[in-house]
């Protein structure tokens, strides 16, 4: 590999390719901004923004060019800053907020007042800043790479392991119970005090618990589940629904 590296790519080849293209570069926020710019031949075609992402570079999109173009798309293809031949920033700020507000300095300064954009990876960060930002001309964006991921909706039947510390000692009468968060592995110290397991999907320090001894009640945000006594099941806030039962169904280990 190294061997082919040295010797054997053809960099004049690319470069060749590249120059045919159309790559430019501009200043913008102090920083130089390479770009490939590529038009289509059709007469109504969109504007397109493509936006790489880390590791890589704008030559990702090379193979894109002729299928994009051909079925009516003008291409804007940058190079992040520091990839490429963008400038290297000297200052610290040049956040995905940042590299936003100057792609969209770029599509104006190219006369595009309707585009879209398109990005993966860290592009696809930059693309979803743009979305937040809306820039004049910016139509829609299309990310490959989201950058934040939401759990779906957690339903009424949360699994026992989330249970309140509360429903968890009411349950500790029977040692088998899955409701029974203070178990420890042999060897390990059990825990003084149950805690709560936090919901798949929700921030830290956002967790479910329940206060009871004296003290403030908890608020909304942190309100507990409670356990059925009938079937050890969970169950809203007290009153407990009635039962003829005193105590959780017992479970074999």
């Amino acid at each position: 590999m190294l061997d082919y590296w040295a010797t054997g790519y053809d960099w004049r080849k690319l470069e060749q390719q590249l120059n045919e293209l159309g790559q430019f570069r501009t200043t913008i926020d102090g920083l130089g901004i390479h770009f490939l710019h590529v038009r289509s031949p059709g007469p109504d075609a969109t504007p397109l923004l493509l936006l790489h992402g880390w590791p890589g570079s704008f030559l990702e999109f090379l193979k894109t060019v002729g299928p994009l173009t051909e079925h009516g798309f003008h291409l804007v293809i940058p190079s992040m800053p520091g990839y490429g031949f963008s400038d290297q920033p000297t200052t610290t700020g040049w956040d995905p907020d940042r590299i936003a507000r100057a792609y969209g300095v770029l599509m104006q300064r190219l006369g595009y007042d309707s585009y879209l954009a398109q990005g993966g990876d860290w592009g696809g960060v930059v693309a979803t800043r743009m979305g937040a930002q809306r820039p004049a001309g910016l139509r829609a964006i299309h990310i490959n790479f989201p950058e934040f991921l939401a759990a779906p909706p957690i339903g009424d039947n949360p699994t026992p392991a989330w249970s309140s510390p509360r429903s968890n000692r009411a349950a500790a009468s029977s040692p088998s119970s899955p409701d029974t968060t203070s178990y420890s592995a042999p060897g390990r110290r059990p825990l003084a005090t149950p805690s709560p397991t936090p919901r798949p999907g929700r921030p830290l320090g956002s967790t479910r618990s329940s206060s009871t001894g004296p003290g403030p009640r908890p608020s909304p945000a942190t309100r507990s589940l409670t356990t059925s006594p009938c079937t050890g099941s969970p169950a809203p806030p007290p009153p407990p629904p009635a039962c003829t039962g005193s105590r959780p169904a017992s479970h074999s280990p």
